[in-house]
């Protein structure tokens, strides 16, 4: 009987062993899992700043293409002008 007790005694200290292993594993699991939830929520905060971002430059890159046209007209009437003068002062000479 003592045996016994003894052999019962050593199992079930195994088996307290292995459901603290167990424990320990489900604990690193959550944690393990927590932070890929805090990194996941992390990239998916900067994959939406990076679409603001792009949204921005889209609009800033549109907003200097239109001024870029009116240095352009601007440019063109200049040179007009000056065109005009030139021939406004060959005329005179």
């Amino acid at each position: 009987q003592v045996s016994a007790i003894l052999t019962v005694e050593s199992e079930l200290q195994t088996i307290a062993a292995a459901v603290r292993e167990i424990t320990d594993l489900n604990q690193e699991m959550e944690s393990a899992a927590n932070e890929q939830s805090d990194v996941s929520e992390s990239i998916n905060h900067n994959v939406i700043e990076i679409s603001r971002s792009a949204e921005q430059t889209s609009g800033d890159a549109k907003e200097t293409a239109r001024i870029a046209g009116d240095l352009l007209a601007m440019a063109e009437t200049l040179r007009k002008t000056i065109e005009q003068f030139r021939l406004s002062q060959e005329r005179r000479h």
